[in-house]
């Protein structure tokens, strides 16, 4: 036998081999077509039970959202003739943050620690002024007045929380100074400031008052820098 031959004979078979392997793949692209036709009304009915009990907890659930937001609009319209020594509603995400043990308990607070320089330059009462002049008293910039019912841009560092009516609500602190708010403390040599900074941000803030602290670290332990931490509740 030639080449020839060989070559047609080698084509032939190579032919005769691939036609069961096509026959079984186009069975299995129809086998899979017909099991899609099949489940189609299955996926479409299933699809069709879900958007029912959606509808059916929506219409069950709905009554009672409204009723919640109604109640909370209400309150914070009557407030103002049933509780004039209350400010405004506490929001949503502070809310989650304050428990009934914030004076009691460890908070998750938020600590932000700044270090000057010099200490030459340091002054703590030119520290002080500066937080209550920058944050405490400031004033709304010009177009920002009739935001601000009470003149201020953060009433409520001069605020606590008190819950009326299932809610919690700003109040004002009595005889609000600085001095209860921001604080010194002296390193001595040996001390570590992580430690400091770990137990005073787990202290539980003293009750009715506005949820923040500035406490000043300074002395010998530090040499000649000087720490600012700020302690602010979530709320």
């Amino acid at each position: 036998m030639n080449a020839c031959n060989l070559t047609a004979v080698t084509f032939l078979s190579c032919e005769f081999k691939s036609i069961p392997e096509m026959s079984s793949k186009a069975d299995t692209e129809n086998s899979r077509t017909v099991a899609k036709a099949h489940s189609a009304p299955l996926r479409l009915c299933l699809h069709f039970l879900a958007t029912v009990l959606l509808l059916l907890l929506c219409a069950l659930f709905a009554p009672v959202f409204l009723t919640i937001l109604l109640y909370r609009r209400l309150l914070s319209w009557t407030v103002v003739w049933l509780r004039p020594d209350l400010s405004h509603m506490l929001r949503g995400h502070g809310f989650l943050f304050l428990r009934s043990a914030v004076h009691v308990e460890p908070q998750p607070n938020i600590l932000i620690t700044i270090r000057l320089g010099e200490l030459q330059l340091y002054d703590f009462e030119r520290v002080k002024a500066t937080i209550g002049t920058r944050l405490v008293y400031a004033k709304p910039v010009l177009g920002q007045e009739k935001m601000q019912v009470t003149g201020l841009v953060y009433p409520e560092l001069q605020q606590f929380c008190v819950r009326w009516s299932g809610y919690y609500f700003w109040k004002q602190e009595p005889d609000f100074s600085l001095n209860a708010h921001v604080k010194r403390k002296l390193l001595e040599p040996g001390e570590e400031l992580h430690k400091i900074q770990r137990e005073w941000v787990l202290e539980p803030l003293p009750e009715c008052r506005s949820p923040w602290q500035v406490l000043l670290v300074e002395g010998p332990g530090l040499g000649t820098h000087v720490h600012i931490l700020f302690k602010v509740h979530h709320s």
